[in-house]
């Protein structure tokens, strides 16, 4: 009974459940957080509904796993999961209660929208959409329809409706007061006659417009008949036109736009005047047969009257398009590919360009015979073919200019400066650039003594502002040289000197001359007049009239600018007389014979330019005759480099120099302002405009004066 007593009872099933069942630790881990990883975070300080983190900025639930077909790609399935979707609520909520905002959930938010247009829409105010009217649309029964003239098919007449609890007939009205069910039989059979009824209207109101359409087919069955009738005539004409010579043919399409001026005929005009145009200009060449029928007859066709010149083309369009319709055009133009006229000048170009480069030299005499063809086809010929042309030209003027060899042709006597240049101007108007480095070397290695260079008259002509400066600055020092070394002898003057000087007055001007005489033939000419004056034995008479000779005789045109230097020379003589007449044929009292007060030399102004006017200033002091002989240099340089050097007329109010602008431009506009002092110049700081830098003639300069 003891052994019996100490065994355990037996307990049930249900208190043995309740004993042995564990209570949850409290850790804030419960469900599918109970994991070793939830007891480990919730030890850190996690708790559940939290993000991770230190700042709980984590994701709060577990990633969400979800599969795909084993087919299935990216879009299968949606991409943002539950537990996405949540976390991003989350987030959002958190960030508002951050900012003290009320967070609204973005489904409640559709649902109060859509509440809110629904209250809308019941009190009648517009939400930008429509609501359906409240009136229903108004029904018809089989009685209206007969009345309005239609026939009702027998199967609608006699519908039995045995949906409700009495027996009706469509002769007893399916469109009735009382409402139908619309999935009844009777809603059936009224959405049936709705629809016939419907149709019927369609039938009517096209019956109504079978009129009006009438007209309108009639009428483009005329113009379709008229197209077809026009197209004959143009056919017929079309094809009588190959078999004509070019005047008639010419003449068939100026009549055949004449009728149809509407109408755009270039890929057939250029169908019928390719096989003539073709056979024209094989083995054609340019310098001997310039083909001006063919292109006077092309000029021809893109006029609207041809003795009135009036040009249906743009100017910029000449050539482009013949028998085109009268502009102005509406559609635009592809330029994709060429046009039928201009793939035809294109052949025409590439025999010009065969013969070019076989037999064009641009100083040969052939060169104009060339010329003289591409005057004539160039008003018919497209943009890009004369772009073409003048390329070609270019390239060959330059090759002929830089084989022009100036030294062998002065030795030769033969034209230093070529005349062939100026044909070329049309075509090549910077060709003075390439010439510019010769027409130099001519200038520093022509003989003096030979007079004027033949052809430079020409030259200054065309080119009226580089060849002056170029004249000022190459050519004025090697003439003054050449005055200096004239040997004065009064009883055998040679005056071939002074001639060659002299015949320069048409380039450089008479005043240009008599600068030159003051500085480089009167100190030689005092000296002579001193030492004659001053002989004991001397006749004053014979030297007045030898004075008088080359004043009145030799010089007499620059009288008016040399009074000054000619009254110096009398004064001269004067001065000899009163000396001796005060101390009678004393030798030594002669010798005492002061000599005239020569001025310094002056400079010689440039001859004028089209370059901006400049007030001459008095004539300066001898200090200052270095600063203005080194701006002429200045002066010099800017016209090489396609420059202006124009006076400012004020000066620095700190140094007190005056300024100066050196710019690109004719109108002054940009450009670096600068002034001189000695053989310095000094160029304003872009930033600081009190404050002036040294600068040197370089490319530097010329980047400043033309803005770059």
């Amino acid at each position: 009974m003891e052994e019996e007593e100490q065994q355990p009872k037996k307990r049930s099933f249900r208190q043995s459940f309740r004993q042995t069942k564990k209570k949850p630790e409290n850790n804030g881990a419960e469900g599918h957080f109970s994991g070793l990883g939830a007891k480990l975070m919730g030890k850190m300080g996690w708790k559940k509904g939290e993000g991770l983190g230190a700042s709980g900025d984590g994701i709060a639930a577990p990633i969400e796993v979800k599969l795909r077909n084993t087919k299935g790609g990216v879009g299968a399935v949606s991409e943002l999961s539950e537990q996405q979707k949540k976390e991003a609520k989350r987030r959002a909520k958190r960030d508002a209660e951050e900012k003290g905002e009320v967070y609204i959930d973005s489904s409640e938010e559709e649902r109060q929208r859509r509440k809110r247009r629904k209250v809308a829409g019941s009190m009648g105010t517009g939400t930008g959409t429509s609501t359906p009217s409240s009136t229903p649309r108004p029904k018809k029964t089989i009685y209206d329809l007969k009345a309005a003239g239609f026939e009702v098919p027998r199967q609608l007449q006699s519908i039995v409706d045995a949906t409700g609890t009495q027996v009706k007939t469509s002769s007893l009205s399916l469109r009735g007061e009382q409402p139908i069910f619309q999935t009844s039989l009777t809603g059936k059979v009224q959405r049936e006659l709705a629809a016939f009824a419907d149709a019927a209207e369609a039938v009517e109101s096209d019956a109504q417009n079978i009129d009006l359409e009438s007209e309108r087919l009639e009428v483009e069955l005329k113009a379709l008949e008229r197209d077809v009738s026009e197209l004959a005539d143009i056919r017929s004409r079309m094809g009588e036109l190959p078999a004509k010579e070019w005047p008639d043919l010419i003449e068939g399409l100026k009549n055949l736009r004449k009728a149809y001026p509407s109408r755009n005929f270039e890929k057939e005009a250029i169908a019928a005047i390719r096989p003539t145009f073709e056979r024209r200009i094989v083995g054609w060449d340019p310098a001997t047969d310039t083909l001006e029928d063919l292109a006077l007859s092309l000029e021809n066709l893109s006029m609207i009257d041809s003795s009135s010149g009036k040009s249906t083309i743009p100017s910029h369009e000449v050539g482009r398009i013949v028998l085109a319709p009268t502009y102005p055009r509406t559609e635009p133009i592809s330029r994709r590919s060429t046009t039928p006229y201009e793939t035809l000048m294109l052949s025409w170009f590439s025999h010009l360009q065969t013969a070019m480069v076989h037999g064009f030299q641009p100083d040969s005499p052939s060169a104009s015979s060339f010329l003289r063809t591409i005057d004539i086809w160039f008003p018919v010929l497209p943009s890009f073919i004369k772009a073409r042309i003048t390329k070609q030209i270019k390239l060959r003027c330059s090759a002929a200019i830089d084989s022009w060899n100036v030294r062998k042709a002065i030795k030769h006597r033969e034209t230093p400066l070529p005349q062939w240049i100026f044909d070329f101007l049309p075509y090549y108007p910077d060709i003075f650039t390439a010439c510019k480095g010769k027409l130099r070397t001519v200038l520093e290695i022509w003989p003096i003594h030979k007079g004027v260079i033949p052809g430079i008259q020409l030259w200054k002509k065309a080119f009226p502002g580089p060849v002056n400066q170029m004249l000022v600055k190459h050519l004025l020092p090697r003439l003054a040289e050449h005055l200096r070394g004239l040997e004065i002898d009064p009883a055998d003057q040679k005056l071939d000197v002074v001639s060659a000087v002299v015949t320069w007055k048409p380039l450089l001007s008479s005043h240009v001359i008599s600068e030159l005489l003051h500085s480089a033939f009167f100190p030689n000419f005092y000296n002579v007049l001193h030492s004659w004056s001053s002989y004991a034995e001397a006749q004053y008479a014979e030297i007045g009239t030898w004075v008088q000779w080359w004043k009145d005789e030799t010089l007499g045109e620059y009288i008016a600018d040399l009074e000054n230097d000619w009254i110096q020379a009398y004064n001269l003589i004067n001065a000899a007389l009163d000396l001796l007449e005060l101390n009678g044929d004393n030798d030594a009292t002669m010798e005492d014979l002061p000599l005239p007060n020569v001025e310094p030399e002056r400079v010689a102004p440039v001859p004028e330019t089209p370059q901006p006017s400049r007030i001459r200033k008095p004539e300066p002091a001898p200090q200052e005759a270095e600063d203005v002989s080194f701006k002429d240099y200045v002066d010099s340089w800017c016209a090489e480099q396609d420059l202006l050097l124009m006076p400012l007329r004020k000066k620095d109010e700190t140094t007190g120099m005056a300024l100066f602008r050196i710019a690109a431009s004719a109108t002054g506009a940009g450009g670096v302002v600068v002034h001189f002092k000695g053989d310095n110049i000094f160029a304003q700081n872009k930033k600081d405009k009190s404050s002036w830098d040294p600068v040197g003639l370089d490319e530097e300069l010329v980047k400043r004066a033309e803005g770059r």
